[in-house]
């Protein structure tokens, strides 16, 4: 008997600065494309790893919203030039996990969520309590994890 093959309608792809993101995009792209599925792409200001002064402060705050925008629309860019037509992008600022598993997907309601994934040890990916391991455990739709090689 052969498998029947989901059907997603919205995709939740989490991006940040790292090339696995980029992996992550290019992933949600093809599947996109395959289902004629809507790409959502959100970036996640970890405001943990910034200090009270930084949070603070204005000039900071507008320059890190600024580079991320920027971020967020090149990879826009790159999912309509690969034939990806609704492709929303949306910025928010907190703790990566919580906010992807119970805003984003409260919000866009998405059948699958993308993530870009660094390889690690499992030692270590057990020692970070890192954002894959929490969307992993908590999420209520279907995660795919796209690492390099």
């Amino acid at each position: 008997m052969g498998m029947t093959m989901r059907e997603y309608n919205t995709i939740l792809v989490a991006v940040d600065e790292r090339p696995e993101a980029e992996l992550g995009v290019k992933k949600g792209i093809a599947i996109a494309k395959q289902h004629g599925a809507q790409l959502v792409l959100v970036h996640v200001v970890d405001v943990r790893t910034y200090t009270l002064v930084d949070r603070g402060d204005v000039a900071f705050h507008s320059n890190v919203t600024a580079n991320r925008r920027k971020l967020l629309n090149a990879y826009q860019t790159s999912c309509r030039y690969e034939g990806v037509f609704y492709c929303q992008a949306e910025l928010a600022f907190g703790n990566p996990g919580p906010i992807l598993v119970k805003e984003m997907v409260s919000r866009h309601q998405p059948d699958l969520i993308i993530l870009g994934s660094a390889r690690m040890g499992k030692i270590k990916k057990l020692l970070s309590g890192n954002v894959e391991h929490h969307v992993m455990k908590n999420a209520s739709c279907d995660v795919l994890t796209v690492q390099a090689g």
